[in-house]
């Protein structure tokens, strides 16, 4: 009797394909939410300190908003950001994720839009496009940027997870694997789409939130202001002008300096001193040819009654401002004057230390005419002063 033959081989059956939901709850997801706790963390520890300490040395080497700093502090900033998106869309691609650089691009939207409501309301604003029931100012503080990172990045995670869950889902009912034999499947578009429907709709009560916020956070500042100049022993100097809008207003030294700043266009800023009588101009006026200044005299009735004596352009200014081009006018009847001085020019690179706009001693004259003692009492005045300096920008 022959031997049977033996039964040929049976070739080997495939490994079994991950099933969707385990390679949904052990891959997917845990790359995705380690993904979105770390990018706002390390956008902040990286991003942001990188494009303040550049953009501070393109100010020194370069004019402050000069074409060539931005754009060094431009790519400063870019750089970081790409090494960042680069290695959040290799681990979610590794995962399992299909369009991970969509998911990177709308998690990156998320980051931005806390950055903008408060901007855009007052653009909007200035360009007549918008009305707003309340002042809001530029550099008024946007919402808490690190709260609302993690909260839209949030949102994003709860959506796509949802997402993607009802794709896995899907597959399981029609009896594919999502996993594809370990490729890239899932929601995709669809999941990224819902995402951004999601921004754009938690975009809308965040930015009245923010707006409600710097509106607050503008009429507080104003108060304080009015609180301070209002409570002052002796009333400030001002500047009525049609040319000069006020650009800043502060009390420094306690309450015996006032210092109110305005800006004409083309851009220059015009300071307005509120000061004890300092020596220097008192020997000015007494001692001329000793001081190496040029006395003179003028009529400013909004100053006080009779003549204001007036020093011009003295040599060595050490007090209050260090600058060439200077104007001291004397209060009348008091023991303090008003010095009329150029403000820093901000585009001019900060290497060439502190240059002031080019504005004569005969320029600050005529200015010098629209001075006025201001009225304490008339609030409303106050509150429109205060007002305008915080809205400038």
């Amino acid at each position: 009797m022959s031997p049977v033959p033996p039964d040929p081989l049976q070739p080997c059956a495939e490994p079994p394909k991950p099933s969707p939901d385990r390679t949904f709850w052990r891959t997917r997801l845990p790359a995705l939410v380690t993904t979105v706790l770390l990018l706002p963390t390390l956008v902040a520890v990286t991003v942001m300190p990188i494009g303040m300490i550049v953009g501070t040395i393109m100010a020194f080497v370069f004019l402050p908003a000069s074409v060539i700093g931005v754009v060094l502090t431009c790519c400063a900033v870019l750089i970081p950001l790409v090494v960042i998106a680069t290695v959040a869309w290799y681990a979610l691609k590794r995962s399992g994720w299909r369009r991970p650089m969509g998911i990177v691009l709308v998690l990156y939207v998320a980051l931005a839009l806390p950055l903008l409501p408060v901007k855009a309301v007052v653009l909007l604003s200035e360009a007549g496009l918008l009305r707003t029931p309340d002042p809001v100012g530029m550099g008024s503080e946007d919402p808490p940027w690190f709260l609302w990172a993690y909260s839209l990045v949030g949102a994003v995670l709860i959506v796509l997870v949802v997402m993607e869950f009802l794709a896995v889902v899907r597959a399981r009912r029609v009896g594919e694997g999502a996993g594809g034999g370990g490729g890239p499947t899932g929601s995709g578009w669809d999941g990224i789409g819902a995402a951004a429907v999601a921004l754009s709709v938690v975009a809308v009560p965040m930015s009245s939130l923010a707006y409600e916020g710097a509106a607050r956070e503008t009429a507080d500042h104003v108060a304080a202001d009015v609180s301070v100049i209002s409570e002052l022993e002796d009333p400030p100097v001002v500047l009525d002008h049609t040319t000069w809008a006020p650009w800043w207003v502060g009390v420094r030294d306690g309450d015996d300096r006032v210092e109110v700043h305005y800006r004409r266009e083309p851009e220059a800023i015009l300071e307005v001193h509120t000061v004890p009588l300092v020596p220097e101009a008192v020997e000015c006026w007494e001692e001329p040819e000793e001081a190496g200044c040029a006395p003179a005299r003028t009529r400013l009735p909004e100053l006080g009654e009779g003549e204001v004596r007036v020093a011009l352009n003295l040599e060595t200014p050490s007090a209050p401002v260090d600058a060439s081009t200077v104007v001291y006018l004397e209060i009348p009847d008091s023991d303090r004057m008003v010095v009329l001085v150029p403000g820093i020019d901000q585009s001019r690179s900060f290497l060439q230390g502190r240059v002031r706009y080019d504005i004569s001693e005969r320029e600050l004259l005529e200015y010098a005419e629209g001075l006025y003692l201001m009225d304490q009492g008339d609030t409303e005045a106050v509150h429109r002063l205060a007002l305008a300096a915080h809205l400038a920008w």
